[in-house]
């Protein structure tokens, strides 16, 4: 009875009493759990190529032919844009398209002025090169004067060297359509754009950009693969008011509203996923107080003691925006002349050189005498270069590194990084070129740039072969 007793034990007490060993965990479930966490980051992974791709792959909405990947692109300028326009917060459209795409300071070339650096953003040449070296300028070997307001003074192809891209596109047999650029309207190596409306003055930027969306729209056979156009309203508020007056400041608000108006376009017409978009501009802008910063080369010459009845025999005429300039009509004065400026020069404010002295970094050595610009490496003539489309990547590798520190950064960089990936072993299958942003880039690099995502080869210039490191 005893032993009985000893022996009966509730089974409460015995769970408590007498502890149950660990369970194992089966090999079989741990493999389990690793492989679902692989198919999940194997889709993590799927979703984020296609994320990034998926712009890439298809041109439905405006080419249901498969038979090319390469995209339309546009062309924008918005003239005397300086870099720190888009630091001021009024241009939530223009900054969508960098943050979404690439944003980079532009360095235009000299002389920083309209007509030299349009042309050189078209042909990838120095301004020595093409030969457009001011937006007014007097050649002495034709004997003639360049006037860029003029149509018989700049049409003329004599004055336009180099190729510039709507040529480069056309000789390739891809069709271009400029709807206001320099040089455009003019026949270059016997071609012209297929569709071209030249310059006139007071025509707003949204009648400019309606047409671009009847050019896109057209048959396939009749449809421009590369398209530019101008937007001139910053420009003429800054020279005008200065950079940093309100007029100004509408100006800006003006262009970034057009350009929020040609997105919305673009996104109705279901074409904004499937086309480039450049924008750029050619030069910054600089505040000038005239009472205190004003040169006049006339009264410069007085003072080097050549009077004004002499200086009007020798001169042929001057050249006095940005920057002065002296057109001598006989080069047996020039040492002379050069001699009695050099003497009186304020190397703080002013210097006088021989065209064959000017410094290098210019590149203005070899060209046709003309005016100046302001020099190009200023902070203040810093342009603008916005890209946004299926070949230029939303978000830069600096920018995920930066944002590495927190583990989801980390996963963001370490996903990032094999779509990259993928996009190398993708581009080697496709024509469609993909770019990363630099943080800086000369506007000769642009032709290169338009002739990679265009698929033509381009002409000789002086860009840079690959600007963007392009993975194509």
């Amino acid at each position: 009875m005893q032993n009985d007793q000893k022996n009966h034990v509730p089974q409460s007490e015995s769970f408590i009493q007498i502890p149950s060993p660990p369970r194992r965990v089966s090999n079989k479930f741990v493999l389990a759990r690793i492989f679902f966490i692989f198919i999940f980051a194997c889709i993590i992974i799927v979703l984020r190529f296609f994320n990034i791709f998926n712009n890439v792959a298809t041109f439905q909405p405006i080419a249901k032919s498969n038979k090319s990947r390469i995209h339309p692109v546009i062309l924008i300028s918005i003239d005397g844009f300086r870099a720190e326009y888009l630091s001021r917060g009024i241009t939530p459209n223009i900054l969508s398209l960098g943050t979404n795409g690439c944003q980079a300071d532009l360095y235009p070339c000299f002389p920083s002025i309209t007509f030299p650096n349009h042309y050189s953003i078209a042909t990838g040449l120095y301004p020595e090169s093409h030969g457009i070296v001011g937006n007014i300028f007097f050649d002495p070997v034709l004997n003639d004067t360049f006037v860029y307001k003029l149509k018989e003074k700049s049409w003329d192809s004599k004055w336009w060297g180099g190729e510039p891209i709507w040529v480069t596109s056309e000789l390739a047999g891809k069709k271009a359509a400029i709807y206001m650029w320099p040089g455009s309207t003019s026949v270059i190596k016997n071609t012209t754009p297929s569709y071209v409306i030249p310059f006139k003055d007071n025509v707003h930027p949204n009648t400019k950009f309606d047409k671009l969306i009847e050019w896109l729209r057209l048959p396939e056979s009749d449809r421009p693969q590369f398209l530019a156009t101008y937007i001139p309203e910053v420009d003429s508020a800054g020279h005008k008011y200065g950079p940093n007056s309100h007029q100004v400041t509408n100006a800006i608000k003006f262009a970034d509203s057009s350009i929020g108006y040609f997105i919305d376009r673009l996104t109705r017409a279901n074409l904004f996923d499937s086309v480039n978009i450049i924008i750029v501009s050619d030069h910054g802008m600089t505040e000038v107080d005239q009472s205190k910063h004003t040169i006049f080369i006339e009264d410069l010459l007085v003072e080097a003691g050549i009077p004004e009845e002499l200086y009007s025999k020798i001169l042929c005429g001057l050249t006095l925006y940005p920057l002065g300039g002296l057109n001598i009509c006989n080069q047996n004065h020039t040492d002379f002349l050069f001699k009695k400026l050099k003497a009186i020069e304020n190397p703080r404010f002013w210097k006088v050189y021989k065209r064959s002295q000017i410094p290098y970094r210019y590149h203005y050595r070899n060209n046709i005498p003309g005016v100046h610009g302001y020099d190009n490496f200023s902070k203040d003539m810093r342009a603008i270069f916005v890209a946004h489309g299926p070949s230029f990547s939303n978000i830069s590798y600096r920018e995920r590194l930066s944002d590495s520190s927190t583990c989801k950064g980390l996963l963001s960089l370490i996903l990032h990084r094999i779509g990259d990936i993928f996009s190398r072993n993708f581009a080697k299958h496709s024509k469609e070129p993909r770019f990363s942003c630099p943080k800086g880039l000369k506007n000769l690099d642009i032709y290169e740039i338009l002739a990679n995502l265009l698929n033509i080869k381009p002409a000789p210039n002086n860009g840079t072969s690959h600007p963007f490191n392009s993975d194509s």
